[in-house]
């Protein structure tokens, strides 16, 4: 009970010092003229009609794995892909019955589950 109490007050003052510090530094915000403004350009809509849409960073491989592969074929594969992750102890225990504790002597285990981390 006493670690937990730990790791909560570790968190809690993490995030307290996440909020204190974009309270005193806020982003995008300065001061002109004496007044907080903030610093962004405004919003044109000609520009922004010409820029085309572009996801964050940790969707980039799947918007151009759609770019590349047929649509209806890409559901398919991540569809797969999710029901082999999601299903893979089920998969390791019943269809390939291995009986060993220890991953190195479960072949099946250890190549799927390195191909999954390697692809992630």
């Amino acid at each position: 009970m006493r670690t937990f109490g730990i790791i909560l007050m570790t968190f809690l003052m993490a995030i307290g010092g996440v909020v204190l510090l974009a309270s005193l530094v806020p982003f995008d915000i300065g001061v002109q003229g004496g007044q907080l403004t903030y610093l962004k350009p405004e919003y044109n809509a000609a520009l922004s009609a010409q820029t085309p849409p572009i996801p964050d960073w940790y969707f980039l491989f799947v918007y151009f794995f759609y770019k590349s592969v047929n649509p209806v074929d890409a559901s398919w594969i991540f569809l797969g892909w999710t029901a082999v992750t999601v299903l893979f102890p089920f998969i390791d225990q019943y269809v390939f019955r291995h009986k060993a504790p220890h991953p190195v002597m479960r072949p099946a285990a250890i190549a799927l589950g390195t191909g999954f981390i390697v692809s992630s």
